[in-house]
């Protein structure tokens, strides 16, 4: 159910839902293996769908939307420490684009020291993205979203 404003105007997703949501996404750092080229036909290799749907590390995938959710409806209950989150989003999501695109560009022309280069600074901003994903999701709940309950195993 979506939060409403005044005049019943939709503001987004409920604590609760961004809470669930944030607990389904993960957070591989693959490299970017999925943008590998098939031979020399230029044909690019992906991952399948459902994994891309909750990796907020693919490149190919809307999941970082859902931290960047997050921190919109923290930023309207008036959490100072939003503006710098979105910030921080921006640039990481910039970023996994960039290592992307380098990547790309170093498996065109077959040069590999660029290709590590780019899994490098992926992985990098991988693990920013996890750390950011855990103050979103601490915060979102101190607003008073329960955390889902466990899964079972």
């Amino acid at each position: 159910m979506d939060e409403t404003g005044a005049g019943g105007r939709t503001l987004g997703p409920s604590l609760p839902e961004l809470a669930a949501a944030l607990d389904r996404l993960e957070a591989r750092a693959c490299g970017l293996a999925h943008e590998g080229w098939r031979g020399r036909t230029g044909a690019p290799l992906f991952c399948d769908r459902m994994s891309r749907s909750v990796n907020i590390a693919c490149a190919h995938t809307t999941a970082r939307y859902v931290l960047r959710d997050a921190v919109l409806a923290l930023r309207a209950r008036g959490r100072p420490e939003a503006v710098a989150w979105l910030a921080e989003w921006q640039a990481l999501d910039a970023e996994i684009g960039r290592c992307d695109h380098a990547r790309s560009e170093a498996e065109k022309v077959e040069d590999a020291a660029a290709v590590a280069t780019a899994a490098a600074d992926h992985a990098a901003a991988t693990r920013a993205l996890v750390a950011l994903h855990a103050r979103i999701r601490v915060a979102i709940l101190s607003e008073g979203a329960e955390a889902p309950p466990a899964a079972e195993p």
